[in-house]
């Protein structure tokens, strides 16, 4: 459904900015047409609260919000409808896609985080699957980004990595996520590795806005994780999350190091040999944890024992 409205989209993208004049006129912003307009926004800033529009999906028909921003900024665009899977399509002025988003991390809710710059965009508000008989009304809302759910948002201040920086190594017991960020400056990337002897680690990388830009699961060997991030023209945020598969916890490594831009850095997927020869301190510290644990958890097994045993 998604790549058909696209198509859609930009034909009649084509059509109306070659076409008479009258033809022009029933078409909205980015090309589609005008009678599916479901609402618009201009924005100066980023919003301090949620904005956004009702749309009323209808004959399984998609409907288009425009979005005029008058200044560069970052925004996050979602969509929540009770019992259907959304979809997102964000069009610019000339009908070309700039994000699509559907499942938003497993759920049926869609999301698209962005930086715009100054201009129109049309946001497609679409359901999956055959609609009943009634219409749909699917909200969509805008805020500033990150979002509130961004790792930059659950981290500590980011640490500032250098071609001459030691990397980061932080281990501890994973009940849920953990969330680092980071600072490179120009010319400078970084190789992530999360360990773990207990559980499946899973490594997400987003940039200061919140946008994904990297995942992997065991690209570091066995249940281990690794990315490398690619250095940049420029200083560049980031932060990394780190959680287990099937929400699998426990004993973990996580290390972050610096690397020069002329250092022969490998692709981002790397074999799993090469992995753990990088990887020998943080697996050092996963090990020394994991040890320690069962150090602790023999040592109170034995007290309780020795307690019973007295009574």
């Amino acid at each position: 459904m998604r790549q058909f409205h696209i198509a859609a989209l930009a034909a009649v993208s084509a059509v109306s900015m070659g076409g008479s004049g009258a033809l022009a006129q029933q078409a909205g912003a980015c090309g589609q047409p005008a009678a599916l307009n479901g609402g618009a926004l201009v924005l100066d800033q980023p919003p301090a609260e949620i904005v956004g529009a009702f749309t009323q999906i209808t004959r399984n028909e998609p409907r288009y919000v425009e979005l005029t921003v008058n200044a560069p900024m970052a925004l996050t665009i979602s969509t929540v409808a009770e019992g259907v899977d959304t979809t997102l399509i964000l069009f610019d002025r000339q009908g070309r896609v700039v994000a699509s988003n559907d499942d938003q991390r497993g759920s049926n809710a869609a999301r698209i985080i962005t930086r715009l710059e100054p201009g129109t965009y049309c946001a497609q508000v679409d359901i999956l699957g055959m609609l009943d008989a009634a219409p749909t009304v699917v909200p969509i809302s805008v805020e500033g980004a990150p979002p509130a759910d961004a790792c930059i948002r659950n981290a500590g201040p980011a640490v500032a990595l250098g071609q001459g920086s030691q990397e980061i190594i932080a281990t501890g017991t994973l009940t849920g996520r953990v969330d680092h960020a980071f600072t490179l400056p120009a010319g400078t990337g970084a190789k992530i590795m999360a360990r773990s002897p207990i559980f499946d680690t899973y490594l997400a990388l987003e940039d200061e806005n919140g946008i994904d830009l990297a995942s992997d699961d065991d690209s570091g060997g066995d249940t281990n994780s690794l990315l490398e991030v690619t250095a940049a023209a420029e200083e560049r945020t980031y932060c990394v999350r780190l959680t287990g598969l099937n929400n699998q916890g426990g004993i973990y490594a996580l290390s972050i190091a610096p690397q020069a831009e002329d250092d022969g850095a490998a692709p981002m997927q790397e074999d799993a040999s090469a992995a753990e020869a990088e990887a020998d301190p943080a697996a050092t510290a996963a090990e020394a944890a994991a040890a320690a644990e069962a150090a602790a958890a023999e040592a109170a097994a034995s007290a309780a024992e020795a307690v019973e045993d007295s009574q």
